[in-house]
């Protein structure tokens, strides 16, 4: 990403930080929780696939977002879970990925919205902060009130342990409210 395109992406972050309008938000338990809206970087898609088929295991619907940059690894993975693809080569000079995919993006349904992104992946968390999902998970980043659940990541924490403690708190929240029906 050129020092522009982060530039204008870490200024929108701000504006909407400083001007946001009150997002509904609801908490939500694992177990309450029917669907899930998962972004990661393609470099560590094969860890990420692992996450997600740990939630299809356990029956949840999930969507997932894939960021590529321009230098993607090549690693191999399998997945039967069909991803939205944001590619870095594709971002206006400020920034922004297509109309269409911020819409397809802002239109993709989930209870849950988790970031698995790397922490330089700032059209990710753009994203991420102007996605309606009632509740959003994801380790601490340096951009302030991202999430309403945060996980404070160690520096020797692979993704799979990072999302196996975001799993964890999710288990321990109790709501009293009863998930919606379809």
């Amino acid at each position: 990403m050129t020092l522009l395109q982060n530039y204008c992406l870490k200024r929108k972050i701000n504006s909407i930080l400083n001007n946001a309008t009150i997002r509904k938000s609801r908490s939500y338990s694992l177990n309450d929780a029917r669907s899930f809206f998962i972004s990661y970087n393609e470099n560590d898609a094969e860890e990420a696939i692992q996450c997600v088929m740990s939630l299809t295991s356990l029956g949840k619907k999930v969507h997932i977002c894939t960021f590529i940059p321009r230098t993607p690894s090549r690693a191999k993975y399998e997945s039967n879970v069909s991803p939205l693809v944001i590619k870095e080569s594709e971002l206006s000079m400020t920034g922004m990925p297509a109309s269409q995919l911020r819409e397809a993006f802002n239109n993709t349904q989930a209870d849950i919205l988790i970031d698995l992104t790397r922490e330089e992946d700032m059209v990710m968390h753009y994203l991420q902060l102007r996605h309606p999902a009632p509740f959003k998970v994801g380790n601490k980043s340096s951009i302030r009130d991202m999430f309403d659940l945060t996980v404070t990541k160690k520096t020797e924490d692979d993704l799979p342990t990072s999302f196996g403690h975001m799993l964890g708190f999710l288990q321990t929240i109790r709501t009293n409210e009863r998930p919606l029906k379809d």
